[in-house]
């Protein structure tokens, strides 16, 4: 089953359903549904994401040893591994003791996941500038893939490591480093604070959001005198207040008036 799934990730990734490193609920909407037509099984988007991590997860230990290519090293797309002359291996076993059980294990899908995962791994960490996040963000409310508590969680867990990954990145190079590009870079992390912050507070909006609607949905019919107390309760925008009660209840035609250019 995994090579069908990287190979409708890769599908998707060409029909450009992908932002940055993210794809968009609609690639996973097709992934899944490819791959129930193929199987037959029950299978869901969060049981192909966390298929996803693993295969992530296991690609990288092997990238990681022959990451950028190596000097003397081929790779074959038919035998699936890496081949090199007995003394570029042993040099490479040297500086990577874990690469000499690489010697004879074919590694599959390796390449196509290159394709993939490769501009993530670039530099050893999965890093994205404050400025690719917003875009994402914006991207993804602007084309409406946020569609539930899921898409937004996926967000934040991505940009947990981006927030670790920039910490460490050139940190060899900090003497060398000017005073105006650490306050630069420093920029770029308060910035993607404050949006990552926001997202979350999205997220437990949302949450809040589905526990009250869940309460109100069991005592229906909701009395009217209610009504502003549970969109207090929702942290409805106090401009927005009159409209959505008015929408709720159907305030008398004489009023409406009075109450919406009060």
């Amino acid at each position: 089953m995994d090579d069908a799934l990287i190979d409708a990730l890769l599908h998707q990734h060409h029909l450009g359903n992908r932002n940055g490193s993210v794809f968009t609920t609609h690639a996973y909407d097709n992934i899944v549904k490819e791959l129930q037509e193929k199987f037959e099984k029950p299978i869901d988007k969060q049981k192909v994401k966390n298929r996803i991590k693993t295969i992530k997860y296991n690609w990288s230990y092997y990238y990681d040893v022959f990451k950028n290519g190596l000097s003397g090293f081929a790779w074959s797309p038919i035998t699936k591994m890496w081949s090199a002359e007995s003394k570029v291996w042993e040099s490479l076993i040297q500086a990577k003791p874990k690469a000499k059980e690489l010697k004879n294990k074919p590694i599959p899908n390796y390449d196509k996941l290159v394709e993939l995962y490769g501009k993530d791994r670039a530099t050893g960490e999965q890093v994205e500038t404050a400025s690719e996040m917003r875009q994402q963000w914006a991207t993804l409310i602007g084309e409406g893939s946020m569609e539930n508590i899921e898409d937004i969680d996926h967000l934040i867990a991505q940009n947990e490591v981006t927030l670790e990954s920039c910490d460490n990145v050139g940190d060899n190079n900090v003497g060398e480093a000017s005073s105006k590009a650490k306050k630069r870079k420093t920029s770029k992390n308060e910035d993607m604070e404050q949006i990552m912050g926001a997202i979350q507070n999205v997220a437990l909006a949302m949450r809040g959001g589905n526990l009250i609607f869940k309460r109100s949905m069991a005592r229906l019919p909701i009395p009217e005198q209610e009504v502003f107390h549970l969109l207090d309760e929702i942290r409805i925008d106090s401009r927005l207040q009159t409209r959505a009660y008015l929408y709720l209840i159907g305030y008398p035609v004489e009023k409406r008036n009075e109450l919406l250019f009060k």
